[in-house]
């Protein structure tokens, strides 16, 4: 009767966590679009996570500045595709702006098989005028906390 009881219990978080991850990406897929993009720059690209499980990962990046809300505040979405889909939307906070280097904090939330959510730092690195280069390093807060360092090029739209 009592592993009855926590299946069920489980299966409710589950379907909770499902469905708030459902509306949480709509949301933010409707506020995005909705967003006068006049000056903002946005920046896609590619990279590596190295992480403990698995210890290697592929995964595409878009950046988001937030001009209209704080000069120093951007917004990341990231989706891992190999070897399983997770994704991120992280906050980045700039605490310096140097014209060739710009050190940020990040907050944000994961979406995987155990959502959680992570707090860490990054670096942005201009290469050329189209073309930036990141290192971000977080730890990733849930079940099974782990450590996450990503890195590669975004490209300047």
């Amino acid at each position: 009767m009592l592993i009855n009881h926590l299946n069920d219990t489980l299966f409710l978080i589950k379907s909770i966590n499902m469905k708030a991850k459902k509306v949480l990406f709509t949301f933010l897929v409707i506020i995005l679009f909705s967003m006068p993009a006049r000056s903002q720059a946005i920046k896609a690209g590619l990279g590596d996570e190295l992480r403990l499980d698995p210890p290697l990962s592929l995964l595409t990046k878009v950046t988001f500045d937030m001009e209209f809300l704080d000069p120093a505040l951007r917004t990341s979405l990231d989706f891992i595709f190999l070897p399983e889909l997770r994704g991120n939307l992280d906050i980045h906070y700039s605490f310096l702006s140097k014209d060739n280097l710009n050190p940020y904090g990040i907050a944000g939330v994961n979406f995987s098989r155990m959502s959680g959510f992570n707090l860490g730092g990054g670096l942005n690195i201009p290469i050329t005028n189209k073309l930036d280069g990141f290192v971000e390093a977080k730890y990733i807060f849930r079940y099974n906390p782990e450590a996450s360092l990503k890195f590669g090029l975004l490209f300047i739209l």
